[in-house]
């Protein structure tokens, strides 16, 4: 090691400020597509999150809201009911200060929560508080056409007239036991839902969950404080062949008539795993999955009347993988990604259910609809056509022909699409995270929002001499399958040397560790300390289509592990 590099330890990987850089979250643009919005942590402090803009007019970014400042200094206390949310919602694990936010339909206001109650922040204005309760809100956000917020409130769900100010609980009846529009746990952690209330898009009625975890094991959770002290929770946790919670599907009306319920079959122990509206606001529609997770049912119920029917049916040997790629279109039909071929990919779906046509195909996986251009014709989304270890963003044309790339640079893109153009946050191998304001036409950069150039003033810079080297590879499993594989050697490794060796398994399912994106962790120790690191994305793994996942069902243990001695 060269004398000036500075040594890379775990107590700097994981302060502040970060040694990846600077990092936003939670980007979203304006309806109107002028203002570009995300959440950043404090340089001293990355996980206390502040809101933010950037204007793509101006090129210019700014501070909206300051999190501290707005609590009065004083520090946020998150009910124990948000600590399980953020739990859930890995990407808000740890973190403080504003991490969700809303914008209303006509871009001039921005809805957010921080310490327990809810904030709207009129641009140009001033931050006005909505609520001042001592019980928590959460799970707050803008009606459709922005008239009304809701939220849920000691189990309940509440709207709030935003011209009037005037607030109506919806819901009633709920216990220690029972809750109204919230998700309970297993959605959380396993389904990948987060909400449990649904508005039409007419902004008349509210379709919301309701269970029952009166039956469920009682658990105990042991929380490790920073002291060393441990703190005792009782959790009702549904272990494997327990009972689950009873689970209702209601409808709200904002008129005040009497709920209706909608019928979610015979039976009883099943997950609810999607809902939403038709246009028309006439229709609940709701995903109903078997607990073996093998059959999942769409099912359209009419408001009014009660009567069903069915949409459409995926049903797998090995099991149905949930997504968020389900949305209408203005004349009822729908567009839905299914992996009926072994691979996801986009369809376009009657109002009725029935298939009318792929718009992708091949052995390769979309990952999600970003956006649906009617008026141009046009399905913008993400997927891994070129590689399975870079996602990319892609266009076809509603009524089916050639994909289009987009993103250009090799690496993985996340991004957030409006009319125009895309916010694109990017990272390789070389990279940290950046992000661009890019042209939706041909993936050109507009405009810097953060560059995270890796130089000498970078974070990272100290120990860019010493940097240890990546190198992506493939071999083949006992069937042939190409495995991928990203190795860590130390910077100055000497050929014909023998070094210490370590395999860093995940093993799956829905992991995939090798990507070309940046990551800079534990791995990074160990190769700088002399070790040679090798990450193999095993069969079982995420993002090579359902055989190569399915290894794993039923058999886990096996082929994973044979795979990773055969890397060895």
């Amino acid at each position: 090691m060269p004398a000036f590099a500075e040594e890379l330890t775990i107590e700097r990987l994981v302060s502040s400020p970060s040694i990846s850089g600077p990092a936003v979250q939670g980007l979203k643009m304006s309806p109107d597509g002028k203002r570009i919005t995300f959440l950043k942590g404090k340089a001293e402090n990355k996980a206390q999150l502040d809101l933010w803009e950037f204007n793509v007019e101006t090129g210019t970014a700014s501070l909206l809201v300051d999190s501290q400042t707005l609590l009065g200094g004083q520090e946020e206390e998150l009910s124990e009911e948000e600590k399980a949310r953020r739990e859930r919602n890995r990407a808000l694990t740890g973190k403080r200060g504003i991490v969700s936010y809303d914008w209303s339909t006509d871009s001039q206001s921005l809805l957010f929560p921080l310490g327990g109650d809810v904030f709207v922040l009129r641009l140009g204005g001033k931050t006005k508080r909505l609520t001042e309760t001592p019980e928590y809100e959460t799970d707050i956000r803008f009606s459709p056409q922005s008239n009304y917020v809701s939220f849920v409130r000691e189990r309940e769900l509440y709207v709030v007239n935003v011209e009037s100010g005037v607030e109506t609980k919806l819901t009633s009846g709920s216990s220690d036991v029972i809750a109204n529009g919230m998700a309970e746990f297993v959605v959380q952690e396993e389904l990948g839902r987060f909400t449990g209330y649904w508005w039409s898009p007419d902004e008349t009625h509210v379709a919301f969950e309701q269970f029952d975890e009166s039956g469920v094991v009682v658990k105990d959770r042991y929380e490790v404080q920073a002291d060393g002290s441990v703190i005792t929770r009782k959790q009702r946790y549904p272990e494997a062949g327990s009972p689950n919670v009873k689970v209702r599907l209601g409808v709200a009306s904002l008129a005040g008539q009497a709920q209706t319920w909608i019928d979610l079959g015979d039976n009883e122990d099943i997950y609810l795993a999607r809902v939403g509206w038709t246009p028309d606001s006439q229709n609940v529609v709701y995903q109903r999955l078997n607990r073996a997770q093998t059959q999942l049912d769409m099912v359209k119920t009419v408001v009014e009347t009660g009567s069903q029917s069915l949409l459409l049916r995926e049903q797998s040997d090995v099991w149905v993988n949930l997504h968020d790629s389900w949305e209408y279109l203005s004349d009822g039909s729908f567009l839905w990604a299914s992996e009926k071929t072994g691979f996801r990919h986009l369809y376009v779906h009657g109002a009725d259910g029935k298939p009318i046509r792929a718009l992708t195909s091949g052995d390769w996986v979309v990952e999600g609809i970003e956006r649906v251009d009617e008026d141009a014709g046009f399905v913008y989304f993400t997927g891994y056509k070129d590689s399975p270890l870079e996602n990319h963003l892609y266009r076809v044309p509603l009524e089916g022909g050639d994909i289009e790339k987009i993103s250009q640079e090799s690496g993985n893109h996340y991004v957030t699409v409006g009319a125009d153009v895309f916010v694109d946050q990017f990272s390789s191998p070389d990279q940290p995270w950046q992000v661009m304001v890019r042209d939706l036409q041909n993936g050109k950069t507009l405009a810097v929002i953060l560059e995270n150039k890796l130089d000498n003033t970078h974070p990272f810079g100290p120990y860019l001499d010493t940097r240890v080297k990546t190198i992506f590879g493939t071999i083949k499993a006992e069937d042939g399958t190409d495995l991928h594989y990203r190795m860590y050697q130390p910077a100055n490794m000497e050929e014909g040397r023998k070094y210490p060796a370590v395999l860093a398994p995940y093993g799956g399912p829905h992991g995939q560790r090798v990507r070309k994106s940046w990551v800079l962790g534990f791995n990074h120790i160990l190769a700088r300390n002399g070790f040679v690191v090798l990450v193999l994305d095993n069969r079982g793994m995420w993002n090579r289509g359902l055989k190569f996942e399915s290894h794993i069902k039923n058999a886990m243990g096996t082929v994973e592990v044979t795979d990773q001695v055969s890397a060895a």
